[in-house]
């Protein structure tokens, strides 16, 4: 009786930490979840939910690959369910009223995807403790979650609805069933960890080297192991990557029904993101990105103490390496070298090491562990020691982190620009932005139909019949910034296939002479463009030079600028130019 009793209590134990730590990493990730709605300070949101909301239609097929298909077909079934229970307490009467909340005031719907990506992001955090538990030992567990839950880029990445957290949660989910395939070897496992494998990449392609985890676990086990059975050890290996192309295109059927769109987009995508670097180029970039992700720096706030120790674990392996770490390192190896080669040392994607982040804090958080095992007491008293020396340690990022959520809730300056325009500038006014961000204005019915043609109809006229109940001041809006303007020349020419939604730049558009023949009145600059123009004036000369003459001949009439613990967000610059209905 007494056993039962025990093994009842650790199991209420266990679920409680697991509870708290789920609780915990929430929090962080969650808090200012309101941050600059309606305005987006991350344009990849707003691409993500209009396909969401646009599956509405019937048509499912989102007709883009740049992102696969499974955050967005989640975010439409949430906001089915948010749909249901809103109609269930009055707040739309019909589908036409809720589609019209959308096009007023899309914040709610924002606000759903970002709660869907902090509760993924806190998700990771236990599945990280509980690979580190089964692993390694529950202290290393405990580490590991501590402090990634304290990661700024995890953080950053949880607060946006975009796939990234959840990505790196299904990942993290494959590595833990990846791990039981090198412990156990069941077909389960192997049936899971590629499930959650081709999901993860569903989710987002960053996953891919994922599928290196089921491999590396299956030869360790098979080599260990010494089983002669090696064709049924052939058929578990094969189911589980069967498993891992199945389950990618449940969660993106159409990369299979409309194949030659996927294909030739991921083309596009390739040929925008690639970077071509030298061999020293390459060494530089690595470098770079190990300093962003083990040293203080704007992306890893929590680099400060523990990346000394991720650096440590992984010298510790490469001294003296245990087999079970073998099952994580092909796929942290192969996935670092592939994106920092992908990137450059000028243009930095830290977020695309997400998947392998919990894999670098587990050898943090062994190397800590075995730190301070190493000291010759009693085992209580050295759990003691890990627990109280986390907590220390943990508490300089923390402090960080809870400063960049708090400034989160401040004012930000994108509404503030916003509220001013729309107090000062007349109604119907035409404004040009040029920055990579826009305020979010409503447009006027002629500003909906220039800047929305490839919209089927309906849609142009659910976004019309919206702006009727709408009493604010509307404004033609024009945007010189999208995803794809920073491809360089050399690779604009070789682009013959561009993915719907996605502009090439019109060159032509680059000259203000363009918009004050158009009688455009304004232009905002909202971003992180300043009187210094673009950085790389050897690549982008045209962007350069469109700044030079803005800044030069237009009158900056507003500005607003983040102010620490005042007013958060980016610089606003609001322009009036001289020639037009509104210029001097």
């Amino acid at each position: 009786m007494n056993l039962k009793l025990t093994k009842l209590y650790q199991d209420k134990t266990k679920v409680f930490l697991a509870l708290g730590i789920f609780v915990f990493a929430f929090i962080l990730r969650a808090w200012g979840y309101e941050y600059g709605l309606p305005i987006l300070y991350n344009g990849d949101e707003g691409q993500l939910i209009q396909r969401a909301i646009r599956f509405g239609s019937g048509d499912l097929n989102p007709h883009n690959f740049i992102y696969p298909s499974l955050f967005m077909y989640l975010l439409f079934f949430c906001y089915g369910g948010y749909f249901l229970i809103g109609s269930l307490f009055g707040a739309f009467s019909s589908l036409g009223e809720f589609r019209s909340a959308y096009f007023i005031d899309p914040s709610m719907f924002y606000i759903i995807g970002r709660l869907l990506s902090a509760a993924a992001g806190a998700l990771t955090i236990v599945f990280v403790y509980l690979i580190g538990k089964r692993a390694y030992n529950r202290a290393t567990g405990v580490v590991a979650a501590l402090f990634l839950s304290v990661e700024y880029l995890h953080i950053r990445f949880s607060h946006l609805a975009k796939p990234d957290a959840a990505m790196a949660c299904l990942a993290v989910i494959a590595l833990y069933y990846a791990y039981k395939i090198y412990e156990e070897g069941k077909w389960s496992n192997y049936l899971l960890a590629g499930a959650f494998t081709g999901l993860a990449i569903s989710m987002k392609y960053n996953a891919n080297f994922v599928v290196l985890t089921i491999l590396s676990a299956h030869v360790l086990r098979t080599y260990q192991s010494r089983l002669g059975d090696l064709k049924n050890d052939f058929k578990l290996l094969f189911m589980s990557f069967a498993s891992v192309g199945i389950f990618f295109v449940i969660g993106s059927p159409f990369t299979l029904l409309d194949a030659k769109t996927f294909i030739r987009d991921l083309q596009f995508q390739s040929l925008a993101i690639t970077q071509q670097q030298s061999i020293l180029d390459f060494l530089s970039t690595i470098l770079k990105y190990c300093r962003e992700l083990f040293l203080p720096s704007h992306w890893s706030l929590s680099g400060e103490f523990f990346g000394f120790f991720i650096l440590l674990g992984l010298g510790i392996f490469l001294i003296r390496p245990e087999k079970k770490d073998l099952v994580f390192l092909p796929f942290l190896i192969m996935h670092f070298l592939f994106f920092t080669y992908k990137t450059s040392s000028s243009f930095l994607k830290p977020h695309y090491l997400l998947p392998i982040l919990p894999v670098f804090y587990l050898f943090g958080a062994k190397a800590f562990v075995m730190v301070i095992h190493k000291v010759k007491i009693s085992p209580a008293r050295q759990s003691a020691i890990v627990y109280a020396a986390s907590a220390v340690l943990v508490f300089s990022p923390l402090k960080d982190v809870m400063i960049s959520n708090y400034e989160r809730t401040l004012p930000d300056t994108g509404n503030l620009a916003r509220e001013w325009v729309e107090t000062n500038l007349p109604a119907d006014s035409k404004i040009l932005f040029a920055g990579a961000h826009h305020l979010g204005l409503k447009e006027n019915k002629e500003s909906l139909i220039a800047n929305h043609a490839s919209d089927t109809r309906k849609a142009t006229e659910e976004k019309l019949k919206a702006l009727i109940s709408y009493s604010g001041k509307r404004y033609w809006a024009s945007y010189l910034y999208h995803g794809w303007a920073f491809m360089t020349d050399d690779k604009t020419e070789l682009v013959d296939h561009v993915p719907e939604g996605v502009q090439l730049l019109d060159k032509q558009k680059l000259s203000l002479d363009y918009w004050k023949n158009a009688d455009y009145q304004y232009v905002i600059v909202f971003g992180a463009q300043d009187e210094r123009g673009y950085p790389d004036e050897a690549k982008y000369p045209h962007f350069r030079a469109f700044f030079d003459e803005l800044f030069s001949e237009a009158k900056m009439i507003e500005e607003f600028i983040p102010v620490a613990s005042i007013q958060s967000g980016l610089p606003v610059r609001i322009y009036q130019l001289a020639g037009g209905k509104g210029g001097s």
